[in-house]
């Protein structure tokens, strides 16, 4: 399950994605999905799952679950953010992550391409969405 981003576009509104780190951050996302009934993506950044581990990936999921249940359309996904361990992206995607960014910029271009091409093939394998980061950012 992913959102659908075609009313957004089309009612031109922007879909929010925010990087949560606790529960009170899910129930903020979620709260403010359930009372503007607008699109959100909630992020899980690979540091959050350094403090909160599989917790917070599984009250995301269970977030995006409760939404998809009270609503005819999806409204909420989860989504791992500038994530650059494999076992990072393997338990997302274990925990059903909508979609995924692999992040292997402090890696060599042809091994970033490589880690990458790796994890775009176990995501679409899980059906979920890949994002890159090839580059590097000043």
């Amino acid at each position: 399950m992913s959102i659908k981003l075609s009313a957004a576009c089309n009612e031109k509104y922007a879909v929010g994605a925010f990087n949560v780190y606790n529960i009170e951050g899910v129930r903020a996302v979620f709260n403010s999905v359930v009372n503007l009934r607008k699109a959100a993506i909630l992020q899980v950044h690979p540091g959050s799952l350094s403090f909160g581990g599989t917790s917070i990936l599984a009250a995301c999921k269970a977030a995006v679950e409760e939404i998809s249940s009270r609503y005819s359309e999806d409204l909420l996904s989860l989504h791992l953010d500038h994530a650059s361990e494999e076992s990072d992206i393997k338990l997302a995607l274990e925990v059903g992550v909508d979609s995924i960014m692999v992040d292997g910029s402090m890696l060599e271009y042809d091994d970033n391409l490589s880690f990458t091409a790796k994890m775009a093939a176990l995501g679409h394998e899980k059906g979920v969405s890949v994002e890159a980061e090839l580059g590097r950012l000043a």
